[in-house]
């Protein structure tokens, strides 16, 4: 019985990757160096991805952080944070929250003059939580190894 649920197991978990947007391998150990840190789980099937010469951008989204390392990493409660990470001319760009449960959620992410406009939805008052409706663009810069949210270009 245990081998079958372990093939079962297998089997759905590369289902579960089978369709995860292609990124760097310095990129995927960004995204889990975070995950890692705060004892989550991400489900890369909703990834948003920027490459392009020299610029590779991924915004993707941890669930179920564990801070006190107390659980199986993503299973301590049904919270989530949506970040960024990136690599601009060979500078890595560690992790930044844009948004998460309640905040925003991002659709598409582009680079425009040395500007990263990330397009998404949040949340006005009466909005529930499964569906943000104000259409909003976030703004960021590179600045030294960092990504900061910047107003308007």
């Amino acid at each position: 019985m245990k081998i079958f649920l372990l093939i079962v197991f297998f089997i759905f978990s590369q289902v579960a990757y089978a369709n995860c947007p292609p990124v760097s391998k310095k990129i995927e150990s960004l995204i889990k160096e975070h995950a890692l840190k705060i004892a989550g789980g991400e489900y890369c099937k909703y990834r948003k991805i920027y490459n392009e010469t020299d610029i590779e951008l991924a915004i993707y989204t941890i669930e179920g952080p564990c801070y006190n390392n107390k659980g199986r990493a993503g299973s301590c409660g049904n919270h989530y944070f949506i970040s960024m990470v990136g690599i601009i001319n060979q500078v890595n760009f560690p992790h930044i929250v844009i948004g998460g449960k309640g905040v925003f959620h991002p659709k598409s992410i582009k680079y425009i003059n040395d500007i990263i406009e990330v397009e998404g939805f949040a949340y006005s008052k009466s909005d529930p939580m499964c569906c943000p409706s104000i259409n909003e663009i976030r703004y960021f810069k590179p600045n030294k190894n960092k990504l900061k949210k910047t107003l308007q270009p």
